[in-house]
Formats: C-alpha cells, sequence, structure tokens
C-alpha cells in the first residue's frame, strides 16, 4: 500500500484515503510532492563544492542505480560503498 501512495504522490496526486497519523498524512502529501520532484542528481550536478557520496548497498529506499546516477552527475566526487549498511543502521561486521 506505502508504493501505491508513494506512486501517487511522485504523480503529483494527492491521496485522501490515508490514516490521519503516518508518514503520508494529508497534512504533509503537499510537501512529500514538492520533494518527489526534485531530481537528486540534476541538483548535484550543478554543485560547484567538493562531494562525497555513499551508498548503503542494503538500502531499501536509494537503490545502486540512483547511487550510479549521482556518481554520473559529479565523477570527480569521492565515492563510497558501505555493503552491509542501510540508511538507518551501521554496516554489520562480517
Amino acid at each position: 500500500m506505502e508504493l501505491e501512495i508513494l506512486d501517487q504522490l511522485t504523480r503529483g496526486e494527492r491521496v485522501p484515503d490515508v490514516p490521519p497519523v503516518g508518514m503520508f498524512r494529508p497534512s504533509i502529501q503537499p510537501f512529500l510532492i514538492s520533494v518527489l520532484s526534485i531530481d537528486p542528481a540534476a541538483e548535484l550536478s550543478r554543485l560547484t563544492l567538493p562531494t562525497f557520496i555513499v551508498q548503503c548497498a542494503r538500502d531499501i529506499q536509494v537503490k545502486q542505480v540512483d547511487f550510479d546516477a549521482l556518481v554520473r552527475a559529479r565523477p570527480d566526487a569521492g565515492k563510497l560503498v558501505l555493503p552491509t549498511a542501510t540508511c538507518s543502521s551501521p554496516p554489520r561486521r562480517t
């Protein structure tokens, strides 16, 4: 269900039938719609300051394709892939 809501918001459509609390509540949907319209790679390509890009390889939100797009946007940036990390946890020791 969350992916369906996210798809609608990405298209700029509000989703009326959601719980009144939580990430997709009606009061926050305009903000989410505006944020989802931003292309991070395009924005990053406009920057001229030193940049370091980190990929948490087990992240469920930011995928390898997103990391690759950022790297293409700024090939001069430092890069690091954390193969066992997610966006909400430190890397696991192997």
